[in-house]
């Protein structure tokens, strides 16, 4: 792309990549919102709902992983820990099998 400044590539590609990623980027970033803001209708759900919401979440951050770009490396660093916590503290607090747990 000649002429066109990195940053305006940058966010090309960025860009492509989120259409390509949305159904990734839909699972993570709404899971970590309800977690962290204590929304009722993720709070009140059922110890097993709530895992299989984290469990598809973190699925669905452990494919951006390997996408490099600014964008899913972002979601990731801010998504990342705070699923994985509540994740832990679901699977500590509760006496399902380790093989449900899996992911």
């Amino acid at each position: 792309m000649v002429g066109v400044p990195t940053r305006h590539v940058s966010w090309h590609a960025d860009g492509a990549t989120i259409v390509r990623r949305r159904p990734e980027l839909r699972q993570s970033g709404p899971a970590r919102r309800d977690i962290t803001t204590a929304d009722p209708r993720y709070n009140t759900l059922p110890r097993a709902d709530r895992r299989s919401v984290l469990k598809e979440a973190l699925t669905s951050l452990h494919a951006l992983e390997s996408v490099d770009t600014q964008i899913t490396q972002s979601v990731v660093a801010e998504c990342g820990p705070v699923l994985a916590e509540e994740f832990a503290d679901l699977s500590m607090s509760s006496p399902a099998s380790t093989r449900e747990l899996a992911l």
